[in-house]
């Protein structure tokens, strides 16, 4: 439906508001008289009109009616009343006019300018205005000339009556439109600031009740709905002390008096509460009151502390993103899944490059704990002498090259959420019975601190080793694995589930083709290429070569190319001078390589492959040859 509809009262006032309304996609016309009018706009309004526009009775009956849209009116300009009552002087100079009072109110004055005698009857509909002809006709001053609207004429030709009729001019409708479009903006503006508002209203977690001078409710929002305990629809338009539970309804301060900072009880909730009064002028036309659960003031806590937080202190995934759909792979989601609706700490083992993370990430993202922060930990990258101060923090001048003002520590700022330490196998012994003590108490000490700080975190550790020999080496503290190991999880290797790759290869696929702006397609013979290869570095390797295979291909990945990078994967690792491992051989050769495209620049080699600097100098110390003999087959 178009914003704007013109109801013209007959034919003629029809054809000329068309010829106005050429070029106007945004007006429609249409035909409609007084009560058929009414009908006409409320079923416009149901399909989307904005405004009505229309003429004399016909429009006065329109704002009379229950339309919650504007109505204007087309007004008749005074030359054309004064055209009209000239010309009906040329029947007689008695003339009768019939209309709506703004027919009236604009020709009733032309009688003593004119010379001519006007006698004026107001109608409201069609009815009156047939009574009042009819026993004029029949009384001793029978009308001579009849003057008015349609009603009007279609009155004088029943009766066989002289009349003229005002007309409506072109001018007459644009001005119409000009103020039909001046209403839309500012509808369109109040519908915006309503909008807006009820955004808000309905987003805060302040409850929000507001009454009008007489205690009856005006506004209920969802917040008040659930501190309070009735639903906003029980709610709005009855009286506050119908609604307002009765015992703390006696707490509440008188209605005019501003009240700040009060404690109220509902059920088992305690709320702060606030009034204040709604003036215009001297006038109280209405009372606001908030109310705000108190236990939300810990949700800001923890939202304020992820602000002030380090970047990647959320997640990215979900248990849902995982892709892998195979039988050790669902089933390992399932657990997961499981894990999520404790609060036990876990471990998670597996292979470098399975996605030990993602799955940190998705049992934070399926637990209690989702709104609070995720805070991951590579304790492999971090130097020992660091790692304390790193997750427990300092106070100022702890030691040489302290932070001024001190640090906050990822234990504390993991605070209601979950920590996720990787590569727990890489701590030192020290270090171990320092975070033994924290899990057990769950409280830190600050570096350089004489007290300890309270908080509520999940642990989850991960390691790529297996702890069962690191603890037969002494490497690693057997109470603290007991700790650790309360729930765990072991995420299969991509060489142990190679049905989950033809999975990997269209994600992977769909991914880079949006990144590159280019449709790319893979043959069946390079997805078994790929199925044959053992990927020693997991899904991360297998991320990384799809990624080169998508970047080098013409827009089809093939089996010959996929072989010949596999190939030189393979050569540089028997070629590689140095003796040395890493996470895994694509892994390697992408340091390699990178570091020689920026000239051995760390930190600019670590931006273009998307690790911290910390975690590459940890790779470049510990990286060592890779195994032969990748593919099968």
């Amino acid at each position: 439906m178009k914003p704007v509809l013109i109801i013209a009262p007959d034919a003629k006032i029809s054809e000329v508001a068309r010829q106005a309304a050429h070029g106007r996609n945004e007006i429609a016309v249409a035909n409609g008289l007084l009560e058929d009018a009414v009908a006409m706009a409320h079923r416009a309004e149901t399909k989307g009109a904005q405004v009505i526009i229309s003429r004399g009775g016909t429009s006065v009956l329109l704002e009379k009616s229950e339309l919650s849209i504007p109505v204007v009116d087309i007004h008749v300009s005074p030359i054309n009343m004064i055209t009209a009552v000239h010309k009906a002087q040329s029947f007689n100079q008695d003339i009768t006019v019939v209309g709506s009072e703004r027919i009236i109110r604009g020709v009733k004055n032309l009688g003593d300018l004119l010379h001519v005698n006007l006698e004026v009857f107001e109608i409201s509909n069609r009815n009156e205005a047939e009574e009042y002809v009819k026993q004029r006709m029949m009384s001793k001053r029978p009308i001579k000339v009849l003057l008015g609207g349609v009603v009007a004429e279609m009155l004088a030709e029943k009766y066989g009556l002289a009349t003229v009729g005002l007309e409506t001019t072109k001018d007459d409708i644009i001005k119409s439109f000009e103020e039909a479009f001046r209403l839309l903006k500012v509808r369109k503006q109040e519908s915006q600031k309503t909008e807006l508002f009820q955004a808000i209203l309905e987003n805060i977690n302040h409850g929000v009740v507001a009454t009008d001078k007489n205690g009856i409710i005006t506004t209920f929002n969802k917040a008040a709905a659930k501190i309070i305990g009735v639903p906003v629809t029980n709610a709005t338009g009855r009286a506050l002390s119908e609604v307002w539970p009765q015992d703390s309804f006696k707490d509440l301060p008188e209605a005019k008096a501003v009240d700040t900072d009060r404690f109220i009880k509902f059920g088992k909730t305690m709320a702060l509460f606030n009034q204040i009064p709604v003036k215009v002028g001297d006038e109280t036309v209405g009372v606001l009151k908030t109310v705000e659960d108190v236990t939300k003031i810990r949700d800001y806590e923890n939202i304020i502390r992820l602000k002030l937080a380090e970047k990647g202190h959320v997640v990215k995934f979900t248990l849902n993103d995982i892709i892998g759909k195979s039988q050790s792979m669902e089933k390992t989601k399932l657990l997961a899944r499981k894990f999520g609706d404790v609060d036990s700490t876990v471990l998670i083992e597996g292979d470098s490059g399975t996605g030990k993370e993602v799955f940190a990430q998705g049992i934070h993202s399926a637990s209690s704990r989702k709104r609070g922060p995720f805070v991951a930990v590579n304790c492999g990258a971090i130097p020992d002498s660091l790692l304390e101060s790193e997750l427990f923090g300092y106070v100022e001048g702890a030691f040489t090259g302290a932070r001024r003002g001190g640090k906050d520590g990822l234990f504390t700022m993991a605070h209601t959420g979950t920590i996720f330490l990787d590569e727990i196998s890489e701590t030192s012994i020290h270090f171990q019975s320092t975070l033994l003590r924290v899990i057990q108490e769950m409280e830190v000490r600050p570096l350089g601190s004489d007290r300890v700080i309270a908080i509520d975190v999940r642990i989850i550790a991960a390691t790529n080793k297996n702890l069962n020999k690191e603890l037969e080496k002494g490497r690693f503290r057997s109470d603290l694995y007991y700790r650790l190991n309360i729930l765990r999880l072991h995420i299969p290797p991509l060489r142990h589930r190679k049905e989950d790759i033809p999975h990997y290869v269209r994600h992977f696929i769909a991914y880079h083709t949006r990144k590159l702006g280019k449709i790319i397609t893979i043959s069946q013979a390079a997805i078994s290429a790929l199925e044959n290869y053992s990927w020693p570095g997991n899904i991360r390797e297998f991320q990384n070569i799809i990624e080169r295979l998508c970047v080098i291909c013409d827009l089809k990945i093939d089996k010959p190319l996929v072989d010949e990078v596999l190939d030189e994967i393979d050569e540089i690792d028997e070629n590689e001078e140095n003796n040395t491992d890493t996470i895994d051989g694509l892994r390697k050769y992408q340091i390699l390589d990178t570091l020689k495209q920026t000239s051995n620049n760390q930190t600019l080699a670590a931006r273009k492959l998307g690790i911290s600097r910390t975690t590459l100098w940890r790779e470049l110390k510990k990286m060592k040859h890779f195994p032969k003999n990748k593919r099968h087959g």
